[in-house]
């Protein structure tokens, strides 16, 4: 008898930059992903939102943002400082100048603005506030919401008026709403949950 070995594989299309409605033709039986979905050169990352809203398609596999981190190469001064440099500082030329400042973490390590947009739309549990609920959206695969610490807070003119921590338990993939017991708010100033 003729033993056949099984082999397990996935068929992906990867695009660089294309229209988004390339997915609705995509066969589900392909993964689809994104091949660089997002430069982060400069004060860039907007329209991010465009790319995670995709995640609604079950192909989708999601996609890669360029780059982590800026290139820079530190420099010794004279007097003994240091500090980094991007193309063009060591008197290179052609060079390609700032380019190499693309990354969502500067080239100390520090995390720049743009990390906390990507943050924000990669967070697997999605909040929605109103007036006197929230609906909370777990996105995680297999854990539910019961270990997370939730602090609702009614802010007026940027300063804290009220705060209450809570415990929801929202299973793994699903979207549940709780009430919450906002106190009435003055109308002067403004005010935010």
């Amino acid at each position: 008898m003729e033993r056949r070995k099984a082999h397990l594989y996935t068929l992906t299309l990867t695009v660089r930059a294309a229209d988004n409605s390339i997915i609705e033709v995509v066969p589900q039986r392909l993964g689809f992903r994104h091949f660089e979905y997002m430069h982060a050169m400069g004060n860039s990352v907007g329209g991010m939102h465009l790319y995670t809203e995709l995640e609604r398609y079950p192909h989708y596999q999601g996609g890669f943002i360029w780059d982590f981190i800026d290139q820079a190469l530190w420099q010794q001064l004279d007097d003994g400082t240091e500090h980094l440099t991007y193309g063009g500082d060591w008197d290179d030329r052609p060079c390609d100048y700032e380019f190499a400042g693309d990354g969502l973490v500067f080239a100390d390590h520090s995390p720049s603005p743009k990390l906390q947009e990507v943050k924000r739309l990669y967070a697997p549990v999605v909040l929605t506030a109103s007036d006197h609920d929230v609906t909370i959206e777990n996105r995680n695969l297999f854990v539910s919401t019961i270990d997370f610490a939730f602090t609702a807070k009614l802010l007026a003119d940027g300063n804290a008026i009220w705060q209450a921590d809570y415990r929801f338990d929202v299973p793994a993939g699903e979207t549940r709403t709780f009430p919450i017991d906002f106190p009435s708010v003055d109308a002067a100033g403004e005010n935010h949950l």
